[in-house]
C-alpha cells in the first residue's frame, strides 16, 4: 500500500520540485502554520499543491505547485 503524503517535507523528499507559487482565492486558517498539502492534477502536471495561510489577506492565500 502506498503511503499518503501529508506534509511539505514529505513532498520535497519524494522528489517533487516547486513549479509555481501564486495567490488563490479562499481562506486558510493561520493556526495551521505549515499549510495544507493536497494532491494536484491539472495545467502544470501531476503532483501536490501546498496551500499556505496569508497574513496580508483573509480572502486569498498562497498556493505552491510541486510537480515531477
Amino acid at each position: 500500500m502506498k503511503k499518503e503524503i501529508t506534509t511539505i517535507e514529505e513532498v520535497k523528499a519524494a522528489g517533487y520540485r516547486l513549479y509555481k507559487t501564486s495567490w488563490h482565492r479562499g481562506y486558510v486558517s493561520r493556526r495551521c502554520r505549515e499549510g495544507i498539502v493536497t494532491p494536484y492534477k491539472g495545467r502544470y502536471g501531476v503532483g501536490y499543491a501546498h496551500h499556505e495561510p496569508s497574513w496580508k489577506s483573509t480572502t486569498y492565500h498562497h498556493i505552491s505547485y510541486y510537480v515531477k
